[in-house]
This record gives structure tokens, sequence and C-alpha cells, in this order.
């Protein structure tokens, strides 16, 4: 799969948020994946405990044919708490999906954390890691949890134009190893 993320600020406070992807399913051909919509809010600017606290709630459409999608409506919510120590941002996010669809296929609901860190090094050279995990899930399609490792470089080559690429590594569960490149 390519995910494709387009965001724009239409207001302060305020990013709305475009997820697509083009998917390639094993034995199959390239096609379109299932298309989701977001929009972030910032609702508080440094807060003792939260920071600059934010909400993405977005709406997944099944618009993938076959094995390009889920075949289910979606709605995520997800917390996000921002901070920055000095030159190290750090992020700590909390999520919730709740799938439609009679629980016969992905499971109906499932969760997510994330804690990330980023820092610039020099001359536009930074960093990033992130430790993430999926909570159990239950159901037909039900999986155990997994935690994982993600980190990497991130070059920045003009102020509006970044490149990172990087590893994600399984520290348990059925999160498979890989390997990202990406681009904002």
């Amino acid at each position: 799969a390519t995910p494709l993320v387009l965001k724009s600020g239409p207001a302060r406070g305020v990013q709305v948020s475009v997820v697509g992807s083009s998917t390639r399913p094993a034995g199959d051909n390239l096609g379109i994946g299932d298309l989701a919509v977001g929009v972030k809010f910032r609702l508080a600017e440094g807060l003792p405990v939260f920071g600059d606290f934010a909400l993405l709630p977005t709406v997944k459409f099944p618009v993938g044919s076959g094995a390009r999608g889920t075949g289910t409506t979606d709605f995520s919510l997800l917390a996000i708490s921002s901070h920055q120590f000095g030159a190290v941002a750090m992020d700590v996010n909390r999520g919730y999906t709740r799938r439609g669809g009679a629980g016969s296929g992905p499971p109906n609901d499932a969760t997510i954390w994330a804690v990330a860190a980023g820092t610039p090094l020099e001359g536009g050279v930074g960093v990033t890691a992130e430790l993430f995990g999926f909570p159990k899930t239950t159901g037909p399609a039900g999986a155990p949890g997994s935690v994982a490792l993600l980190g990497g470089p991130v070059f920045t080559l003009h102020p509006w134009w970044t490149l990172d690429f990087g590893g994600i590594l399984k520290l348990s569960g059925p999160q498979a190893n890989a390997i990202y490149v990406g681009g904002v």
C-alpha cells in the first residue's frame, strides 16, 4: 500500500486531512483503497499536563473494492498531547476506532497509543523515534496486541519540504518489521 495524506489548515487551530491509498493486494492489480476524512481541532495550548491538546475525529469510507478495502464505514477519535522540551518535540497520542459492520470481519473496536519525539541535529538533519502499540482486539478477526519502535532521520530540504526514512522494529505481537520512506 502507498498512503497519501493531504492536509490543509483552513483556520487557526483547525486542520483538515484527507487520507487515501493505492494498494496492490497479493495476486491482484493496483487500485484505490478506502478514503478517510478528518478534522483536527486544537482545543488548548500550554496546559500543565496535556500541553497543546487536540482532538482528531475521522470518518473512513469503504471506497476500496475487494481486498483493497475493509468494506466498513469507521469512526475514529485520536487525542493528541503535544509538548516542547527545548529543541525536543514530543507527542503522546491515544486513539479509538469504531468500525461499522456486523463484526464478522475486522473487529468493531480497536485502540492505539503512541509516544513520539523528534529533534533537529544540525544543518537541516533531525531524528525521530516513536514507541507505539495496538492493544488486543476480539471477535472473529481479533488479534493479539503488539508494540513496535519506529525511528529514523528527517531531512529538511526547504522550510516546506521534508523527507524521512527509517525502520519499524517489532517488540512484541504480530506487528511486522518494516522500512518506510515519506515526504511532507
